[in-house]
């Protein structure tokens, strides 16, 4: 069996400790990918929101100059 000089595992073991390093470095990569994704649609959605509720209180501002200026009419 030949042996590494760096760990001195076999050569078949480093492979599969390559391996293995690969296949975990993938799952984190998608596990940030996902984290990513959730945190883009979570502000997407918040802007969405915070964009609907400014609507409706530019609105209700508005509607209450109209009222502010009809009475001030009468």
């Amino acid at each position: 069996m030949l042996l590494t000089r760096r760990s001195q595992l076999p050569v078949e073991a480093h492979g599969s400790h390559n391996a293995y390093a690969e296949f975990t470095r993938d799952i984190i990569k998608k596990q940030d990918l996902e984290a990513l994704r959730f945190f883009q649609k979570a502000h997407e959605d918040r802007s969405r929101l915070l964009d609907d509720r400014e609507t409706r209180l530019v609105e209700m501002a508005e509607s209450a100059a109209q009222a502010a200026e009809a009475h001030e009419t009468y």
